[in-house]
């Protein structure tokens, strides 16, 4: 059974931020324009190329795929059709990691401040070790998804799994800690 995260089809999430971007160049060329002077274009042949490569950057999808009838993790970047594929032997893997990431709270929680507030805003990001950087594979909010997702791939590529950032109660809580390492079972 091969694991797969990530999509291949931009979400509603990237057409917003498409159309946010469209409005404000509209709005700035219509600023430029209104302005009436002779080189009122020019400063579009520089918001312009940026604003095609926040696009391309955008529609960029990335897909993981740990396959199971090979000893290979395929890595898949699709943009408008065009795939491109890059293959990582699983030798080139030493570890996956479900690190704890810290989500700022924006107010409102009744229990904000304490341990079981806190862990409400704990994302889990699961990846694979590769030397000093890492895959990042997806983000999870609930904890016992995370670490599950991190001992299944951790079997599949035979590397250890381990825990970073957070440390686990007697109770089962997550508590979020900087720094903090441990092993996954």
């Amino acid at each position: 059974m091969s694991l797969a995260f990530g999509d291949e089809r931009p979400g509603g999430a990237a057409k917003v931020a498409i159309g946010v971007a469209t409005v404000l160049l509209a709005v700035a060329a219509g600023g430029l324009a209104s302005d009436g002077g002779a080189g009122w274009a020019l400063p579009l042949l520089v918001v312009g190329p940026v604003y095609a490569a926040f696009v391309l950057w955008v529609l960029v999808r990335r897909r993981v795929e740990v396959r199971a009838d090979r000893p290979e993790v395929v890595v898949t970047r699709t943009l408008c059709g065009w795939a491109w594929r890059r293959r990582l032997g699983f030798g080139c893997f030493s570890g996956a990691v479900c690190r704890g990431v810290w989500m700022r709270p924006r107010g409102g929680r009744p229990d904000e401040g304490t341990p079981e507030g806190d862990a409400y805003f704990i994302k889990y990001e699961v990846m694979l070790r590769r030397g000093w950087r890492a895959l990042r594979l997806d983000l999870f909010n609930d904890v016992d998804v995370a670490e599950g997702v991190a001992r299944a791939v951790a079997a599949r590529v035979g590397v250890p799994a381990e825990r970073r950032q957070y440390e686990r109660r007697p109770d089962g809580l997550p508590v979020w800690r900087g720094g903090a390492r441990g092993g996954l079972a």
